[in-house]
């Protein structure tokens, strides 16, 4: 590359600027081994450079770009597993997977440009996080090049060594993914003038198991869209319950995920993402409604996206609302910015992993913690091997201290499963309460609108919460794979390679499904000013 390509890499999503060097594109792990080995310099892996904190932000680096490592290398539909490269997009994956009747399920609104190294490597909670969970969920086995140069794999005990860790410790080269039967899809819009009237029908809803997104939008950000000036909560299902369907649905998500874009256009190119209990979010919505601070949130997991303009000083009080309540961060990570939110006893597990996996520090200096191993960046002297010798001796044998027995990984995750499991018993009990005193009396006005929002197929509210992200059941799966062994070799083949074409009765299928909703439309013209059925028709009393 020549310097001004370089210039491109000086920078990510976060608009930190560093120094990258060199910029390498390698197609095999092979590749990426030989990089690491070629010098004691600090390598920043980098996917699509989209990233918020500056995790991806050179420092004097050598920048490697995996963009051109995006195959599928095996694919098994008898045990729902596919094996990919580190390059390879959430959207092309989808594509191909889609094309024969799968999908991975976790899904981002920037899925066009959001790399699967990059995910694990934030262990990133997609859109529909409330039902899938989070990347490390649907991932059995990464390959990685340590800090050493040698090729590694881990097996799903031990991912935290990798997932949430920003490639401090590795660069992922390939990973083993768990998919699922893909299934169509729906939705339903909710809309109110009372903050507290979504959040009770939210707080229902979170409970039914084919609800898989609840996004809201408080009324500045639902004008900007094109929504009615209110609050507008979009309800995805995972079956066909909600009244919004076929190419109407895709418009909707479509549109939905434009709200990036149009932030960023009025100039919003600084976001946050707090997560917080559900009973928390009510006060900080209502604190950024006072101080006119644009946001959107998943109720579902309690994700707040939460966006400023540049030099804004409202940011500030923002930030120490959020610190008060000494919330967790969502997707976005730690990188360059946030790395003070990382507490003691993190940085200390964090720097464990990082020193086994990467004595060195060669990988992604700087970001989410400071290790002192001396890195020398390109145009200083290497250190001889001697030197490197001598180092690696002091610290090749580190082990665990006392009372630390297990990996750091398992540390990591004992603690934050009993804190978890502490704070969410008090806040569940809490919920409870709080429901049975203070909403038993709307029971039914909510569930009135609930039966608006999600049709008359089932009006009852599951009791069954407890499904693990990734394995629930579909109830309208698309048959994907057939039995004769003859018509999945042809389906491997055309998955592999991407010789694949569209379902030739897509197009009658949605013709019926809107004949159907336009006469379910008919039925319910009573509803029509509660619940919006698709984007092009608004309400003519709304306001």
């Amino acid at each position: 590359m020549n310097k001004r390509e370089i210039v491109c890499y000086n920078f990510d999503g976060s608009g930190i600027e560093g120094k990258a060097e060199k910029v390498f594109f390698p197609k095999t792990p092979e590749d990426v081994q030989s990089i690491i080995r070629s010098g004691n310099f600090d390598v920043v892996p980098r996917g699509s450079g989209t990233g918020l904190m500056g995790g991806a932000v050179p420092k004097k680096s050598i920048v490697v770009d995996l963009s051109k490592m995006d195959k599928i290398t095996e694919f098994d539909p008898k045990k729902n597993t596919v094996r990919v490269e580190a390059g390879i997009s959430v959207k092309e994956l989808n594509e191909k997977l889609n094309a024969v009747g799968f999908e991975f399920p976790i899904y981002y609104s920037n899925l066009d440009i959001s790399k699967i190294g990059s995910i694990i490597a934030l262990n990133s909670p997609g859109n529909r996080s409330l039902r899938y969970g989070t990347a490390k969920d649907w991932t059995d086995e990464i390959e990685f090049v340590n800090g050493r140069g040698e090729l590694m794999k881990n097996s799903k005990s031990d991912l935290m060594d990798f997932c949430g860790m920003e490639g401090i410790t590795g660069i992922i080269t390939k990973a083993k993914l768990r998919i699922k039967p893909l299934t169509k899809r729906s939705a339903s819009v909710f809309q109110s003038e009372e903050l507290e009237e979504v959040l009770s029908v939210a707080r229902r809803l979170k409970l039914e198991k084919e609800v898989i997104l609840l996004q809201l939008f408080p009324p500045e950000v639902s004008k900007l869209l094109g929504f009615p000036e209110k609050y507008n909560l979009i309800i995805e299902f995972d079956s066909e319950r909600g009244k919004i369907r076929n190419q109407d649905y895709e418009n909707l998500i479509d549109l939905k995920d434009r709200v990036f874009y149009y932030l960023y256009k009025d100039g919003y190119y600084d976001s946050e993402d707090p997560k917080l209990y559900f009973d928390r979010l009510r006060d900080l919505f209502s604190f950024l409604e006072l101080n006119k601070v644009p946001y959107f949130s998943y109720l579902g997991s309690g994700n707040v996206h939460v966006f400023f303009k540049e030099n804004d000083y409202k940011k500030q009080d923002v930030i120490k609302n959020i610190e008060k309540t000494r919330v967790k961060f969502a997707s976005y990570g730690f990188g360059l910015k946030r790395k003070n939110f990382i507490d003691d006893f993190e940085k200390k597990v964090i720097l464990r992993v990082k020193k086994r996996h990467d004595p060195f520090g060669k990988i992604n200096k700087g970001k989410m913690i400071d290790f002192d191993s001396r890195v020398v960046e390109p145009g200083d002297d290497v250190p001889d091997s001697r030197t490197r010798e001598r180092f690696f001796d002091k610290i090749k044998d580190i082990k665990p201290g006392n009372g630390e027995e297990k990996t750091a990984s398992f540390v990591s995750e004992d603690l934050k499963k009993q804190e978890s499991q502490a704070e969410l018993s008090k806040e569940e009990v809490k919920d409870v309460e709080d429901f049975n005193k203070n909403i038993m009396s709307k029971k039914a006005r909510i569930n009135e609108l609930i039966r608006n929002v999600v049709g008359e197929q089932k009006s009852g509210v599951s009791d069954n919460i407890s499904e693990i992200p990734g394995k629930q059941s579909v109830r309208h799966p698309v048959k994907a794979v057939s039995e004769s062994d003859s018509k999945e070799k042809s389906l491997i083949d055309s998955i592999m390679t991407n010789k694949y074409a569209k379902k030739s009765d897509d197009k009658k299928e949605v013709k019926e499904g809107d004949n159907k909703e336009k006469k379910q439309d008919s039925d319910e013209s009573d509803i029509i000013k509660r619940i919006m059925t698709n984007k092009y028709r608004r309400d003519e009393n709304a306001s």
